[in-house]
């Protein structure tokens, strides 16, 4: 089942298709931290050490959590909170583990990063080309290959 399948069927909203979709109270914050454990998920699975996204985006929402009376929820979120200082295999298997028991699911694997979309390419491609016009307007080349003196 997809996550977003699980989530409309956790929330009672069958219209929910999308992690970024609106919803309200604990339900709202069951996205917000699932979309965040996600994040934290991929980023460890390409090898990413998500430490930073851990302490900084997740630690976003700790007063929200701690008010909450869901203990699946306060028992996944210290989970992944934890790891926080482990290497980064431990941050994908703790988070897959996390994101499990959020689910109920033990055997739940999130499906592949989707590929980017075509606007969120562009997107980049325009930051990209931007970022080097301004460091070649400083007379520094983009491409660290071309800053070397043959």
């Amino acid at each position: 089942m997809r996550i977003t399948e699980i989530l409309a069927e956790a929330t009672g909203d069958a219209g929910f298709d999308s992690m970024m979709g609106t919803m309200q109270g604990n339900a709202e914050l069951l996205k917000n931290v699932m979309a965040e454990f996600l994040t934290i998920y991929y980023g460890a699975l390409d090898d990413d050490d998500m430490t930073d996204h851990i302490a900084s985006n997740l630690g976003d929402y700790f007063s929200q959590v701690r008010k909450s009376k869901d203990p699946v929820l306060k028992k996944s979120y210290k989970a992944v909170r934890e790891l926080a200082d482990d290497e980064i295999d431990a941050q994908v298997t703790g988070t897959l583990r996390a994101i499990r028991m959020m689910l109920g699911d033990p055997a739940y694997t999130p499906p592949p990063r989707p590929p980017m979309s075509a606007a969120d390419r562009a997107w980049v491609d325009r930051l990209v080309n931007a970022m080097t016009a301004a460091l070649a307007s400083h007379g520094i080349k983009a491409h660290p290959n071309w800053n070397k003196k043959t």
